[in-house]
């Protein structure tokens, strides 16, 4: 299952790096390689000291903020990206330039999930304000 969750995962963040940068065509390919990430890292938490290890190193460690990811997306129905499109007309301060960004929204912005309470805190610590296309190429690279 390792195997087949790890080729899902590659196909699926693939596909999530192709799509255009609005929020209606990103919500499904996010949810879809959140989905397969955890499903990874859950099989591999049957492994001897698996957790141990992914908790120390900091690509894995992205793995148990992604938990409050998956929870929001697929059971809780909420969205948890804001897209940075850089700068507009009219020109509004503090200008970014560049192609527009997807970021990881910080938890006081999104709606109280009740039963994902103890795993927000991971979430606003590992992930939220963080560039979502950086994080998912440091998760691919913890898993290879």
């Amino acid at each position: 299952m390792v195997t087949l969750g790890l080729a899902a995962f590659t196909a699926a963040h693939a596909r999530f790096a192709q799509h255009a940068w609005t929020t209606a065509s990103m919500h499904a390919p996010l949810a879809e390689v959140v989905w397969w990430a955890i499903c990874v890292d859950e099989e591999l938490e049957r492994e001897p000291d698996y957790r141990a290890r992914r908790n120390g190193d900091p690509d894995g460690k992205l793995l148990v903020g992604l938990r409050y990811v998956r929870s929001a997306l697929g059971h809780h129905m909420f969205f948890n990206v804001m897209v940075d499109r850089g700068s507009m007309l009219p020109a509004t301060l503090p200008m970014r330039l560049g192609p527009p960004e997807a970021r990881w929204m910080r938890s006081d912005m999104l709606p109280v999930a009740g039963v994902q309470q103890n795993i927000r805190g991971d979430y606003d610590a590992e992930l939220a304000g963080r560039e979502i296309s950086e994080t998912l190429t440091r998760i691919a690279s913890w898993f290879a």
